[in-house]
């Protein structure tokens, strides 16, 4: 792995001499670094990147840009100034100026956008503004789909899958935004998954369905059956309103974020599988 900054943004390319096409990946939200935590002598937790690589490092060039101005390895639950960094548009324009600033000094035939989760909300968002975007050829959506935060949490506030105390969050965050008191919220106050209302404030509108409206290149949509984070539904809204678009979909049964390395490489094979019958 290589580490490139950009002035305050960081990248992590894991490089293939042999290949055309690269893969951005953009990782769901949380608290450490893209790479996730590092210990003293080792990393202490990997989620998608270890089995992301490991599925696509013999073909594809793979991209990780980091989140805000974060560290390799770092946790950043207990800094107060990060909670209050940590907003969708900060977190997206820094994203599109590591991208960016990496796709302008290496040349490309073909670029492949992957998000989960957070990523996967604002992939269409992050497709529009990279540059370049004729030479993106495809995107991978996983675990997020097409509604907005507020039409995911109202369908998980009554879902039988969901336990109560989280059906009992979920309603709290959609009664908040149902009577549009947000601004009287504590803007740093911890609504739901250590993310802060402003957190929420600042994604509680974003539907990614307005945005494939417009996108007529191949998605691949992967979307767990028993995912309690962001439903089903999402994506099914998709498959059942945009038929006619060159779309894929997957609906493993597994939650939103797979416990065991062996089945988040599952969902990162299916993702390869999909990237070479379209000959990315």
């Amino acid at each position: 792995m290589e580490t490139i900054r950009y002035d305050d943004e960081t990248v992590y390319v894991f490089d293939n001499r042999a290949s055309d096409t690269l893969v951005v990946f953009f990782d769901g939200s949380g608290w450490t670094s893209v790479l996730w935590k590092k210990g003293k002598n080792k990393w202490e937790s990997v989620r998608f990147v270890l089995p992301l690589v490991d599925a696509l490092k013999e073909k594809y060039i793979i991209l990780l840009p980091e989140k805000l101005k974060w560290k390799a390895g770092n946790d950043y639950t207990n800094k107060i100034e990060e909670r209050k960094n940590y907003t969708i548009d900060n977190i997206l324009t820094g994203y599109i100026n590591a991208v960016n600033s990496y796709i302008q000094k290496h040349r490309f035939e073909k670029i492949v956008l992957i998000g989960f989760s957070e990523g996967a909300m604002i992939l269409p968002l992050i497709y529009t503004k990279i540059n370049h975007s004729e030479k993106i050829l495809g995107m991978v959506s996983i675990a997020f789909g097409g509604l907005s935060i507020y039409e995911s949490y109202d369908i998980l506030s009554q879902s039988p899958l969901v336990p109560n105390q989280y059906q009992d969050a979920y309603r709290q965050i959609v009664d908040a935004y149902t009577r549009e008191d947000q601004i009287s919220q504590n803007a740093d106050e911890i609504a739901l998954s250590n993310m802060t209302y402003r957190y929420f404030n600042s994604i509680i509108k974003i539907r990614p369905y307005n945005y494939f409206n417009d996108i007529d290149i191949p998605v691949l949509f992967i979307h767990g059956k028993k995912d309690i984070n962001i439903p089903v539904e999402s994506t099914l809204y998709i498959q059942e309103n945009l038929e006619y678009k060159p779309y894929t979909y997957l609906f493993p049964d597994t939650s939103n974020s797979p416990g065991t390395y062996r089945a988040i490489l599952k969902l990162c094979e299916n993702s390869r599988i999909w990237l070479d019958q379209n000959n990315f």
